[in-house]
C-alpha cells in the first residue's frame, strides 16, 4: 500500500506540475517505469491499460496522452482573456478518451468502483482502516480486473469461468465456494462501524431483540446507538446494477420495508447502510458519519470520527473482498481444473 500511494502521489503530482507549466514533456519512459512498478506491487505479468489509467482501476494515467491537455488547461486558466468555465477538466477529458477506446470502463462494476467513497480504501492513512500487504494487492489486482483464472474452469456450482475478470465477480457472489466469507466481509463493515461508535464514544447494542416485527418474525437490525433518538442500523453489501447506486437504493428500500416499522413503534430512527461489492457506498454511509459526528462527546474529534467510519467501511469491503478471492482461489486450486494467473498475492 505505502509503495502504491508514493507512485500514485509523490511521483504523480510532480510530473503534474511540469506537464501544467512545461510545453512538450516526453512522459514516455515515466509511464513505462510506473508501470513496470505496479506490476512488481500487484505480482502480476501484465494489466489492461484502460485499468492501470482509469480512476475506477489504479488511477495511474498515462502523461504521455495527459500532458497536453494539462498544458492547454493551464494555459486556458492562465489567459487574462474572459473566457467561459470549462466543460471538461483535463483529468475529465482523459478519462472520456479512455472510456471512448474501452466501453468496459462504462460497465456497472466500473461505475460502482468510483463511486461516493469507492477508492478511500486505495489511500487511506487511518491506522484502524488499513489493510494487510496481501489483502491490498489482492483487492488491488481485483480492481483493476487481472483474473483469477488463466484458463476455463468450472465453478462448484458448475458455472464455467472464463479466464476474464467475470470469474472474479461471480466467485464474490457465489455461495457454492465462498459462503461463509461474505458473511466475514458483512463482520469486517460493522466492526468497523462498532470502531468508529466506540471512538465517538457513543453507546451502542448489537443486534438488538427488543423489536417487535409483525407476525412475530425473527427480524434484528444489526445495531441501535443511544441517543436523545436512537438510531437503529442495518448494514448489507450487494452487487451493483447496470448504474452506479442503483443496486443500493434497491436494497435500502428493501431493508426499509423490512425494519421501519418495527424500530418506529419503538420510538427509534431507522437507517439502512448498503454498500456495493465494487465499493460504492450509499447516502446512509454518510448519514451515519453525521450521526456519530453529531453525538461525538468530544466535539473536536467529530470530523476524525466521520473520516474513520467511512475509510473504515470502505477498506473493510476491499479487505472482504480480497478474503473471498483467497478463499476461492485455495478451493479452485485444489481442483484439477484449476490454474492460478499469475504468481499468487498472498
Amino acid at each position: 500500500q505505502l509503495g502504491y500511494n508514493i507512485i500514485r502521489s509523490c511521483a504523480h503530482t510532480k510530473l503534474r506540475y511540469l506537464c501544467s507549466t512545461t510545453p512538450g514533456v516526453n512522459a514516455r519512459d515515466f509511464d513505462d517505469a510506473i508501470r513496470q512498478q505496479f506490476l512488481e506491487i500487484v505480482r502480476a505479468p501484465d494489466v489492461d491499460d484502460a485499468f492501470l489509467q482509469s480512476s475506477c482501476g489504479a488511477g495511474l494515467p498515462r502523461y504521455e496522452y495527459l500532458a497536453p491537455l494539462l498544458f492547454g488547461e493551464s494555459q486556458t486558466l492562465s489567459s487574462p482573456v474572459a473566457r467561459p468555465a470549462p466543460v471538461e477538466s483535463a483529468g475529465q477529458c482523459h478519462e472520456r478518451a479512455l472510456a471512448d477506446r474501452n466501453p468496459s470502463l462504462l460497465d456497472r462494476c466500473a461505475l460502482s468502483a468510483k463511486g461516493n467513497h469507492a477508492t478511500l480504501w486505495l489511500k487511506s492513512d487511518v491506522a484502524s482502516a488499513k489493510s494487510s500487504p496481501g489483502e491490498f494487492v489482492d483487492a488491488l489486482r481485483y480492481r483493476c480486473r487481472i483474473p483469477i483464472v488463466r484458463e476455463r474452469t468450472t465453478c462448484f456450482c458448475g458455472e464455467v469461468l472464463p479466464p476474464t475478470h467475470s470469474s472474479s465477480t461471480h466467485l464474490l457472489t457465489c455461495s457454492s465456494v465462498t459462503g461463509f466469507t461474505r458473511t466475514h466481509r458483512h463482520n469486517l463493515v460493522c466492526a468497523a462501524i462498532a470502531r468508529a461508535s466506540a471512538a465517538a464514544s457513543v453507546p451502542v447494542i448489537p443486534e438488538p431483540a427488543f423489536y417487535v416485527y409483525a407476525e412475530n418474525e425473527r427480524n434484528r437490525p444489526d445495531f441501535t446507538f443511544l441517543s436523545a433518538t436512537p438510531l437503529a442500523i442495518d448494514v448489507t453489501i450487494v452487487s451493483p446494477a447496470a448504474s452506479a447506486g442503483a443496486a443500493a437504493r434497491l436494497a435500502a428500500d428493501e431493508k426499509r420495508n423490512k425494519h421501519a416499522d418495527a424500530c418506529r413503534a419503538a420510538g427509534h430512527d431507522f437507517l439502512p447502510v448498503v454498500i456495493e461489492i465494487d465499493g460504492h457506498c450509499d447516502v446512509g454511509v454518510d448519514r451515519l458519519a453525521s450521526f456519530l459526528a453529531e453525538n461525538c462527546a468530544n466535539r473536536n474529534l467529530s470530523g476524525e470520527i466521520a473520516r474513520e467510519l467511512k475509510f473504515g467501511i470502505a477498506t473493510a469491503v476491499a479487505r472482504g473482498n480480497a478474503g473471498i478471492l483467497r478463499i476461492a482461489a485455495d478451493r479452485l486450486r485444489r481442483s484439477a481444473s484449476y490454474l492460478f494467473a499469475g504468481a499468487p498475492a498472498f
